[in-house]
């Protein structure tokens, strides 16, 4: 059975790196997070340390501690151990490292991992000055802006560490940004965003995430359909479903509106569906306009859908009345 460490945080244990006895010159064991090295305020998360020869002691710390360092005999033929954090906090977030012992001697000490905990200051705003439609092949500038005097931003990719950090810097309107560059863009992954502030005296303590930015990729597998039900030329205050179908391998739809900053509407399809339906309860004259339905499979992105010009009538009527009135 694999061995569980007791949370060393919780019982105000834990190692410190500069203790010469860990000094090994064995290879190193490895460190990693699950499900994540950033993890929102709450969530769980388990560090693990492997050595894949197996060892008799395992030693999981965090740097920077001056508490006793605690070493766990392992008690069967496992080759890892488990550091288990039921809700992490900022106090849990740092960076750490795991030593294992064997016959032989001590190990060196794994690479850093960074446990970085999200949710703890206000969150920033992610845009692109383009649309988030990009061709193959071309790159795209991220802004990430606050009101707030972060000293850094940091960029990831499908909830990973994407970017290195940038340092923030004040603009004219009062706010602070950093500027990003993603690309190129392929089809054959996602291409969503959240961007991240932080000081530089708590480097693994970061704010609430930005919304989600998803960058919209033209690519290469069967393109969607597109159309409106139960017409695209809808009067004024009715009621339309905008429908997208592709294959059943369809991960994700996007709805994207010409001229729009962000994706109008996105929807993951139910098992074993190929369709996605995007309603509009109320018909008004801001609804009108150019659309088109992005898809991503398992393979990759979709061409583009045929686009689908959704017309509003009854407007120019509407606003006679309230002149006359």
């Amino acid at each position: 059975m694999t061995l569980f460490l007791t949370v060393l945080l919780y019982l105000g244990l834990s190692v410190d790196f500069r203790i010469p006895v860990l000094a090994g010159i064995l290879h190193k064991p490895t460190i990693w997070a699950h499900p994540g090295s950033v993890i929102p305020s709450g969530s769980p998360v388990t560090i693990l340390c492997q050595e894949t020869l197996g060892a008799q002691k395992y030693v999981i710390y965090k740097e920077e501690s001056q508490e006793p360092w605690v070493q766990q005999t392992q008690t069967d033929n496992s080759t890892e151990a488990k550091l288990t954090i039921p809700s992490a906090t900022q106090v849990q977030a740092g960076r750490y490292y795991c030593y294992t012992h064997t016959s032989a001697g001590w190990s060196q000490h794994s690479d850093p991992l960074d446990l970085v905990v999200t949710g703890v200051y206000n969150k920033p705003t992610l845009s692109t000055m383009q649309n988030p439609v990009v061709n193959l092949g071309r790159a795209v500038t991220l802004s990430c802006t606050s009101s707030q005097r972060y000293d850094w931003f940091i960029l990831t990719k499908n909830g990973q560490k994407f970017s290195i950090r940038q340092s923030s810097r004040h603009t004219h309107s009062g706010m602070f940004l950093a500027e990003f560059p993603v690309g190129p863009v392929t089809s054959s992954q996602r291409w969503s965003f959240r961007c991240y502030g932080y000081y530089i005296n708590n480097p693994q303590v970061w704010t609430e995430g930005s919304n989600v930015l998803e960058l919209l990729v033209s690519g290469t597998l069967q393109k969607p359909t597109l159309w409106a039900d139960p017409s695209s030329v809808i009067a004024s205050g009715n009621d339309v479903t905008i429908w997208c179908e592709g294959t059943r391998e369809t991960k994700i739809y996007f709805l994207y509106k010409e001229g729009s900053s962000v994706p109008w509407d996105s929807q993951t399809p139910k098992d074993p569906g190929n369709k996605a339906m995007f309603s509009i309860a109320s018909m008004e004259k801001h609804h009108a306009g150019q659309y088109r339905c992005y898809s991503y499979e398992s393979t990759g992105w979709t061409e583009r859908s045929d686009s689908l010009e959704l017309v509003v009538t009854g407007e120019r009527t509407l606003l006679q009345h309230e002149d006359h009135s």
